[in-house]
C-alpha cells in the first residue's frame, strides 16, 4: 500500500514535467511589430521606411490624416504576412505653416499597433508664397535676372520666349524692329502641343527655351495651366460668373493699395481682410494691373491683369493671362496673346 501511494503521488508531477517538456519543442510565435513608431520628413517629401516584425497575417489603414484625404501617403502594401519592409511614398508638402501628420495603423490577428508620420512644412524665403503646391514669387521681374522690389511694381515686360525686357513707355520705331526680327521659336515636336483645352489637368510643356528665361537663378517663367489653377476663369453659364474666378480684385486706393490688381492664393473672404503689408506674410499675393506691349509697340489693356506664360498655343499665339474680373477675361491668351506682344513674368520656384 506504501508503494502504491508514493506512485500516485509521483505521476501528476511527471506528467506535468512531460507537459513542459514538449511545449518547449514547439515553436514560439512573434508578436507582431512596427518600427519606428514615429517617423519625420522633410517638406520635399520621399520615401519613409518601417519594418514590420512578427507572424500572421496583417492589414494597414492609413488614419487621421491632418488633410482632407490621405493621398499624400502611398504604402507599397497595405496587407501582407509576417515580415515586411514598409515604404510610405510621401508627396512634397503643400503648406508653408503648419506640419502635416498621418497615422498608419498596423491590423494583426490579434492586436492593432501604430506607427506615425509627420512632416514638416515647406521652408519660404522673403519674397516668396505656396500656392497650389508651387512656390511663387511675390514680385514680377525687373531686369533679367531680378526681381523688382515693390509688389505694385509691373516690372518690365516680355515677348514670348525672349529675355529682351521692355517698358510701356518704348519707342515704337525700335520694338517695331525687334518684332521684325523676332523668332517665334520652332514648332514643338509633339504634333499635339497646338492643342490647348481648358482641361486644368493636361500638364502642358514648357516651351519657354532656358537661355532665354528672364527669372532669377533657379525660378521659371509659369505655364499656362499653372497660372489659370491659381486665377481661375469667368465661367458665363453661372449666375454669377466670377465664381470661376479664385482671387479678390483690389480697388486702386483701398486695402493699403495704389494700384488695381488681384489677390491671389487666399480664399475671397480672407483676402478682403488682406492689406498690402500683410499680404504675403497670410500667404498670398498681389498681382498689378499692366496691360501689354502690342505689336506696334504701343502699350495697351492698362485696364487688365496681364502675365506671360511659357505655353505655346499655335505659330502666332502664345500663353498670355489677361483679366478684369468683370468683363474681360481670357484665361489662356487665345485672343489677345501673340507672341510678339510683351506682358510682365511672375515665375515659379523650379
Amino acid at each position: 500500500m506504501k508503494k502504491k501511494s508514493w506512485l500516485m503521488a509521483v505521476l501528476p508531477v511527471i506528467s506535468i514535467m512531460s507537459l513542459l517538456s514538449c511545449n518547449k519543442n514547439e515553436p514560439e510565435t512573434d508578436a507582431l511589430n512596427i518600427m519606428p513608431m514615429v517617423a519625420t520628413i522633410g517638406p520635399e517629401g520621399g520615401d519613409v521606411k518601417f519594418s514590420i516584425t512578427g507572424d500572421g497575417s496583417w492589414e494597414i489603414e492609413l488614419a487621421e490624416s491632418t488633410d482632407a484625404s490621405s493621398e499624400w501617403c502611398t504604402l507599397d502594401a497595405m496587407s501582407g504576412e509576417g515580415a515586411h519592409d514598409l515604404v510610405a511614398t510621401i508627396a512634397p508638402a503643400v503648406s508653408a505653416k503648419e506640419k502635416r501628420s498621418i497615422v498608419i495603423k498596423l491590423i494583426g490577428e490579434e492586436k492593432t499597433l501604430s506607427a506615425k508620420v509627420i512632416q514638416d512644412p515647406v521652408a519660404l524665403e522673403p519674397g516668396e508664397v505656396l500656392i497650389n503646391g508651387l512656390i511663387w514669387s511675390t514680385r514680377n521681374v525687373g531686369e533679367p535676372g531680378k526681381f523688382v522690389e515693390d509688389i505694385e511694381d509691373c516690372g518690365m515686360y516680355y515677348m514670348f520666349n525672349s529675355k529682351i525686357p521692355w517698358s510701356p513707355d518704348v519707342d515704337p520705331a525700335e520694338y517695331m524692329a525687334a518684332v521684325a526680327e523676332y523668332d517665334a521659336s520652332a514648332a514643338p515636336s509633339d504634333p499635339n502641343a497646338e492643342i490647348v483645352t481648358n482641361d486644368l489637368s493636361v500638364e502642358r510643356a514648357n516651351f519657354w527655351k532656358e537661355e532665354n528665361n528672364p527669372c532669377p537663378e533657379g525660378w521659371r517663367v509659369p505655364m499656362g495651366w499653372e497660372v489659370i489653377q491659381i486665377m481661375g476663369n469667368r465661367n458665363t453659364e453661372l449666375e454669377d460668373p466670377t465664381e470661376g474666378c479664385f482671387f479678390h480684385r483690389v480697388e486702386a486706393g483701398t486695402q493699403g493699395f495704389d494700384k488695381l490688381g488681384f489677390i491671389v492664393g487666399l480664399d475671397k473672404n480672407l483676402a478682403k481682410t488682406a492689406t498690402k503689408e500683410t499680404v504675403e506674410e497670410m500667404g498670398g499675393m498681389f498681382i498689378p494691373v499692366s496691360g501689354w506691349i502690342n505689336e506696334e509697340g504701343v502699350y495697351d489693356g492698362d485696364w487688365l491683369v496681364t502675365l506671360r506664360t511659357a505655353t505655346w498655343l499655335n505659330d502666332t499665339m502664345a500663353g498670355m493671362y489677361l483679366s478684369d474680373l468683370l468683363f474681360y477675361d481670357d484665361p489662356w491668351g487665345w485672343g489677345d496673346g501673340q507672341k510678339v506682344r510683351a506682358a510682365p513674368v511672375r515665375c515659379v520656384k523650379k
